[in-house]
C-alpha cells in the first residue's frame, strides 16, 4: 500500500521524466552546445572532403580540359598546316573563313565539338578577316594573339591556347603562316561540355556527401539526445528542485547499469544526507541567532560604555573644537581625549590601536587607563607617552598589538609641545594664512620597544589666536576609493582649500568631502577626525 509520500514522490518522477528542453535557453542549454560541435565536425569533415577528393578531382577535371585542348589544337594543326597556299589564296579572294570551316569539319565530327572560328588576325590583333556570325566579347583576346607570335617566333610553339573556367570553353590561338615577317593567328573558341558534365558530376557527390555526413550526424545526434542528454536534464532538473529546498525528491534509475544510473542513486544518497544534515543545521541554526543576539547586545553595551568615556565637548577655556568620531564595527580602536590642568595648560590626545572591532576596543580602554595613571606623575608629552609604553609593553608583546599616539600640550602662553609616536602627521594653520605645517612622526609607536632604549622626544611650536589644527586617525588618510586610489592627497588640499571657514564648516566641508570620495564598501578601519582652534 503506497501512502501519501510515495505518491507525491513517484508523481514528481512522472514530471522530472518527461522534462524536455522547455524553459533553457539557449544559452545554458546543453542541446546547443552538442548542436555547435556536431555543426563544427561536419564543416571539419567537409573540409576534408572537399580538400582531399574535391581538390584532387578539381585537378583531374583540368588535366582533362588541357589533355582535350592539346588534342584538338594539334588535329587542327594537322588540317590546315597543308593548306597554308590556300588559305593565303583565300584570304586575298575573302573566302578564308568558309574554307577553314571546311578544313575542320572533319575534326568536328571526329571529336564531336563544335569549333568557333573568330577569324585571321595579324600578330598585332589586326584582324585580316573575321567569321560574320561570331563575335569577340573579350578585348584581351589581342594580347593572346600576341602571345601565340611571340611564342611561335622564340620558342617554336606550334599554338597557345587559354581555359575559361567560368563558361567551360577553350581558346586556341594557332600561327598559320607569316605575313611581312609578322604571324597570322587563327582564333577559335571550342566549348567543352564533357569538362562541365564533369564538373557537375563532382557537384553532385559533393552534394550527396554532404547530405549523407549530416543524415548521419543528425540520427547520432538523436541517438545522444535520447539516451544521454535528456537524462542529464533530469538530473540537472533535480539538483535545481534540490537547490530551491525540495530534499524530497529522488532521481529515477533506469536500471541500465550505466554511469548516469550511478550518478542518480549517489544523487539520491545525496539528497537523503542532506536532508538530515539540514534538519541538524535548522538547530544549530537556531542556537547560533540566540548567541548572535546576546553578543550583538554585548557589542552595542560596549559602544555605549566606549563613547561614554570619550569627551562630549571639546573645549575649555584654550580651545575649542569639533570631532567626528566613526567606528568601523559597534567599537572601535580610535581614542581621543581632553584635559586641562591648574596652570591653564591643556593637553590632547589622540591614539589608534592596531585592528578594530572588539581587541582594538580593548586595547584603547587598557591604553585609556594608562594614560589617566601616567597623568598623575608628568603632563609633559615625552615623559607621558614613556610612562604609558613602560606600562604597556608587556601586555602589548603578548597580543602582538601596538598603539601609535599623538599627544600636545598647549600651555597658557601659546607654546605647543608635542611627540608624535608614529601616528599620523597633524596638520597646524596659522591664523596669518602662512604654509600649512605638518607636525611629523618623531618617536616609535607604544609597545615596540622597553628599557633604556625606549626613549620619546618632543618639540615646540608656537602658536597665536585663531590657529588651528587638524588631528586625524589612518582610517582617513588611508581610505581609498573605487579606483584604489588613497584619500590622503586630497585631504590635505581640501583642508588647505577650506583654512578661511569658521571652524564648524571648516570640519563639515572636510566630512562631506571625505564621504564623497569614498567607497564605503572598502572602508576597512575606524576614523577619527579633530578640528582645533586656538581662542
Amino acid at each position: 500500500m503506497k501512502t501519501k509520500s510515495s505518491q507525491k514522490t513517484a508523481s514528481e518522477l512522472e514530471k522530472l521524466q518527461q522534462i524536455d528542453s522547455g524553459g533553457f535557453t539557449a544559452k545554458t542549454s546543453i542541446v546547443v552546445k552538442i548542436f555547435v560541435v556536431y555543426l563544427i565536425l561536419t564543416v571539419l569533415d567537409l573540409a576534408v572532403i572537399f580538400i582531399y577528393l574535391g581538390s584532387n578531382q578539381v585537378k583531374q577535371i583540368g588535366k582533362n580540359a588541357v589533355l582535350t585542348t592539346e588534342n584538338l589544337a594539334q588535329e587542327v594543326i594537322l588540317q590546315i598546316r597543308p593548306e597554308k597556299r590556300n588559305i593565303r589564296r583565300a584570304i586575298k579572294k575573302h573566302n578564308a573563313m568558309n574554307y577553314i570551316k571546311m578544313l575542320l569539319k572533319k575534326v568536328q565530327d571526329e571529336k564531336g565539338l563544335m569549333v568557333q572560328i573568330k577569324g585571321l588576325f595579324t600578330e598585332s590583333g589586326k584582324p585580316l578577316e573575321s567569321n560574320p556570325g561570331s563575335s569577340l566579347e573579350r578585348d584581351d583576346f589581342k594580347l593572346d594573339i600576341l602571345k601565340a607570335g611571340q611564342l611561335k617566333s622564340y620558342r617554336n610553339r606550334q599554338y597557345y591556347a587559354d581555359l575559361d573556367v567560368f563558361d567551360f570553353s577553350a581558346r586556341i590561338f594557332i600561327p598559320v603562316f607569316k605575313k611581312n615577317k609578322k604571324q597570322v593567328i587563327l582564333y577559335l573558341m571550342v566549348p567543352l561540355p564533357s569538362i562541365k558534365k564533369q564538373y557537375q558530376s563532382m557537384l553532385v557527390v559533393s552534394l550527396a556527401i554532404l547530405i549523407f555526413t549530416l543524415v548521419i550526424q543528425g540520427i547520432f545526434g538523436f541517438y545522444l539526445y535520447r539516451f544521454l542528454i535528456r537524462r542529464l536534464k533530469n538530473l540537472e532538473y533535480g539538483t535545481r528542485a534540490m537547490a530551491s529546498g525540495n530534499l524530497a525528491l529522488r532521481f529515477p534509475v533506469k536500471n541500465q547499469g550505466d554511469e548516469l544510473d550511478r550518478l542518480s542513486a549517489s544523487f539520491n544518497t545525496m539528497a537523503q544526507a542532506l536532508d538530515e544534515r539540514t534538519e541538524r543545521l535548522k538547530l544549530s541554526l537556531s542556537e547560533l541567532e540566540k548567541s548572535y543576539s546576546s553578543l550583538e547586545d554585548d557589542l552595542v553595551l560596549g559602544e555605549e560604555i566606549q563613547r561614554s568615556i570619550l569627551p562630549e565637548k571639546f573645549e575649555n577655556s584654550i580651545v575649542t573644537g569639533v570631532i567626528t568620531y566613526q567606528p568601523l564595527t559597534n567599537v572601535s580602536g580610535d581614542f581621543y581625549d581632553l584635559y586641562e590642568f591648574e596652570d591653564k595648560s591643556t593637553g590632547i590626545l589622540l591614539f589608534d590601536a592596531s585592528g578594530h572591532g572588539v581587541p582594538a576596543a580593548l586595547v584603547t580602554m587598557m591604553a585609556k587607563i594608562g594614560f589617566a595613571e601616567g597623568l598623575h606623575h608628568t603632563k609633559e608629552p615625552a615623559p607621558l607617552i614613556e610612562h604609558v609604553n613602560n606600562e604597556l609593553y608587556e601586555n602589548l608583546q603578548k597580543t602582538g598589538n601596538f598603539i601609535t599616539a599623538l599627544y600636545i600640550l598647549l600651555s597658557a602662553d601659546g607654546k605647543l609641545s608635542i611627540t608624535n609616536a608614529a601616528h599620523t602627521k597633524a596638520l597646524f594653520l596659522r591664523a596669518d594664512n602662512s604654509e600649512m605645517q605638518f607636525l611629523e612622526a618623531n618617536s616609535f609607536c607604544i609597545g615596540f620597544f622597553h628599557g633604556p632604549d625606549a626613549t620619546y622626544s618632543s618639540y615646540e611650536i608656537s602658536t597665536g589666536r585663531k590657529d588651528r589644527l587638524v588631528l586625524y586617525t589612518d582610517g582617513i588618510t588611508e581610505a581609498i576609493d573605487h579606483n584604489e586610489t588613497p584619500y590622503e592627497s586630497r585631504f590635505f588640499k581640501t583642508v588647505e582649500k577650506n583654512r578661511k571657514l569658521p571652524l564648524d564648516q571648516f570640519h563639515a566641508s572636510i566630512v562631506e568631502d571625505f564621504e564623497a570620495f569614498i567607497d564605503s564598501s572598502r572602508l576597512s578601519d575606524d576614523y577619527t577626525l579633530l578640528c582645533i582652534e586656538v581662542k
